[in-house]
């Protein structure tokens, strides 16, 4: 077994601007895939998937939803946003490859 380490160093900038830009947006309801199903206490948004909006959550093929979704993976708008410079700064040091990346957030005062 091999033990490997990627040589990233910690953020240390305040990140308090894009919590409170995420906190005014409009997570999208994640209920059509377990273990959230039926609990509406979880909510999403993509900074990379398949579709080029921040709501944009889901997988093709992945749920039976009626929402329509790209097939092909993408930054988001979010991505782009000037707020979200840090993220984007902290995304671009890591060594590989992404599918989805997304922001979820439980209801407050819930477990999962």
């Amino acid at each position: 077994m091999h033990n490997l380490r990627i040589p990233i160093e910690p953020y240390e900038g305040d990140l308090s601007g894009v919590a409170d830009y995420l906190d005014g947006m409009n997570f999208q309801l994640l209920t059509q895939i377990a273990p959230y199903k039926n609990n509406n206490i979880w909510t999403a948004l993509s900074l990379h998937g398949f579709g080029s909006n921040a709501s944009d959550i889901f997988k093709p093929g992945f749920v039976d939803t009626k929402v329509e979704v790209d097939t092909q993976l993408q930054w988001t708008s979010l991505f782009n946003e000037p707020t979200m410079k840090p993220i984007s700064e902290m995304i671009s040091k890591l060594p590989c490859n992404f599918e989805r990346i997304r922001f979820t957030k439980l209801v407050a005062g819930k477990i999962s």
